[in-house]
């Protein structure tokens, strides 16, 4: 879900990466629709380019097969990526969080997960334990230590903390909001409000991938 009310919880500090890269914004190509054009931002007179909004559009129809939606999000990745996965941490976030862990291991060379909110119910807390989930502090992150940011069960307008996040892939089940017109689109968007959780998409990429959940 996208409510980021405060929760808390004894989480791991961040990360120590070797070296700083912004995130690439690499578009998805030949696979349907479009994501908006970028562009310079040009906001209209009396309006700063912060007060700017443009919304976050699907990179795929909605009639785009679970195999194509499975490649043109392997499309955003390297080998030597290492990636950040954000989300506001409950039950469906976290599944899904962990679902994109599971789809770019051995595909990339580190992946991070961490909440925007800190996590204080319980079960929220039983869930990572059953995981064992490292589940990190977003604001004690510096997402220019990543090359890839990714974001799931949100969308970057939910929450101040990431507006102006320059995000690479979002997958997301709520009605679709806006981002900073003066912020390049995602390379990759599916957000598709007809579906009732978040985990339930992942569930597709992980059947296309052909990878069973562990039970």
């Amino acid at each position: 879900m996208a409510n980021t009310g405060p929760e808390t919880a004894k989480l791991s500090g961040s990360p120590k990466a070797e070296t700083a890269s912004p995130a690439a914004q690499t578009a998805a190509k030949g696979s349907g629709e479009s994501p908006a054009e970028t562009g310079s931002c040009q906001p209209p007179a009396g309006k700063s380019g912060s007060d700017q909004q443009r919304p976050l559009v699907s990179t795929l129809s909605l009639q785009a097969t679970g195999q194509s939606r499975l490649d043109a999000f392997y499309k955003n990745f390297h080998s030597d990526d290492r990636v950040l996965v954000v989300s506001s941490a409950d039950p469906d976030a976290l599944a899904s969080a962990v679902s994109v862990k599971r789809l770019l291991w051995r595909k990339v060379a580190q992946v991070t997960i961490a909440s925007i909110n800190q996590v204080k119910r319980p079960d929220n807390l039983q869930l990572i334990e059953v995981l064992k989930l490292k589940l990190e502090i977003f604001k004690n992150l510096k997402p220019e230590n990543f090359t890839r940011l990714v974001m799931v069960d949100s969308q970057p307008g939910h929450s101040p903390q990431t507006e102006n996040l320059p995000l690479d892939v979002v997958i997301d089940h709520h009605p679709c909001s806006t981002f900073s017109a003066c912020q390049s689109a995602p390379a990759y968007v599916d957000i598709r409000p007809e579906q009732g959780a978040t985990a339930t998409m992942m569930t597709g990429y992980l059947k296309s991938a052909k990878i069973k959940p562990n039970h």
